[in-house]
């Protein structure tokens, strides 16, 4: 169990912890969330999720965004993406989505390296030794009749 360098008591572990639980309350939820809209951006929509000391904000616009995760107002940790998906498929990523989140998958803070249903194929294509600290990659979505891509987003992030 690593400790966050500097003088915070707290473990990456932690930060994981805290991670999939916002995601779960947040983006990939089955119920319906709260949404604001972001102040000095337009167009922009976020969430926060506080818990105890830890405070998760996830912020986008259209198919681009960022998520932080603060701890006692100190930023520990980030992640940004972008790219274009259908809204066809949306209901589809945010299913692979909340799999991995249940099962604390963390395959780059996204879903898992693969995944299907009879519409969709989902391909994670994260880079080699990324883990919660630090990775990167890009994920697809492809019609699973045609194998043509419907969608994809880049990632990076990790402890700052």
């Amino acid at each position: 169990m690593s400790q966050i360098p500097g003088k915070l008591n707290i473990t990456t572990i932690q930060v994981e912890n805290v991670f999939f639980k916002a995601m779960l309350a947040g983006y990939v939820s089955n119920t319906k969330v709260k949404t604001e809209n972001m102040p000095g951006m337009p167009g922009y929509k976020f969430t926060e999720f506080i818990d105890g000391d830890f405070c998760v904000k996830d912020v986008w616009c259209k198919s681009s965004g960022f998520t932080s995760i603060w701890y006692k107002g100190i930023l520990v940790w980030t992640m940004s993406f972008g790219g274009e998906y259908s809204k066809a498929c949306i209901s589809f990523l945010k299913e692979v989505l909340r799999k991995a989140y249940v099962n604390k998958n963390s395959v780059g803070c996204r879903g898992s390296n693969i995944a299907a249903n009879d519409e969709y194929t989902y391909v994670n294509k994260v880079v080699v030794g990324s883990n919660f600290a630090r990775f990167h990659g890009t994920e697809y979505i492809f019609r699973a009749e045609t194998f043509k891509k419907t969608g994809y987003h880049h990632y990076f992030g990790g402890l700052v």
